[in-house]
């Protein structure tokens, strides 16, 4: 079954073609997550792995996320970019999870004489220095989301997969000179839509 079968197979909720889908495609999807992991330093995360690999396909399958699938000849970068993004919310997730079992207060020495408070550098996340780091990543998250589908397409695979200029000329068939202007544009349009956050 080619490619473009399949995935009209897997949009109609053929469950044989999906079982296929997932067989052929996800070696992919957990290269990209342990990629990701590794990228965000989060190596011990890695025993969760196959827990992302698993949200990544039960959110396509879920949300018929291949109907966004523009460009059948893109599947592999546009699955990959969408595990990238995945594995980076799971990992958010996660942290904030950990951040709110534990207080500034709670003792951290056995008599409970020092808490995390006293031996945090002043310059640490404070709720406030926390408060501005989200809305600056939500303004970053909005600013993505505005820019035309090329300049995005083009921003995440250098930014968040990684890939050279020349890659992603290869993979989009867009000369290297496009590819930079794309980049440099997308960049500049996220930037001017960011507020000023001063994190010192």
């Amino acid at each position: 079954m080619n490619t473009e079968e399949l995935i009209v197979k897997c949009i109609s909720r053929d469950k044989l073609a999906w079982n296929e889908f997932v067989l052929r495609y996800e070696g992919l999807v957990r290269r990209a997550v342990h990629y990701k992991l590794n990228r965000m330093n989060s190596r011990h995360l890695r025993s969760e792995a196959d827990d992302i690999v698993q949200e990544v396909f039960l959110m396509l399958w879920r949300d018929n996320k291949l109907t966004r699938l523009k460009d059948i000849s893109c599947l592999k970068s546009w699955l990959v970019i969408v595990t990238l993004n995945k594995t980076s919310n799971y990992c958010q997730k996660r942290w904030r999870d950990q951040r709110m079992t534990r207080s500034l207060n709670e003792g951290i020495t056995s008599d409970e004489s020092y808490t995390l408070e006293d031996v945090i550098p002043s310059r640490a996340f404070t709720p406030d220095r926390s408060l501005g780091i989200k809305e600056m990543l939500e303004d970053v998250s909005q600013g993505m989301n505005r820019l035309k589908e090329k300049e995005r397409r083009v921003l995440e695979l250098n930014l968040y997969a990684g890939k050279k200029q020349s890659d992603i000329a290869d993979m989009l068939d867009i000369p290297v000179g496009t590819v930079a202007s794309l980049i440099t544009r997308a960049k500049s349009k996220v930037k001017s839509g960011l507020k000023e956050y001063c994190l010192s």
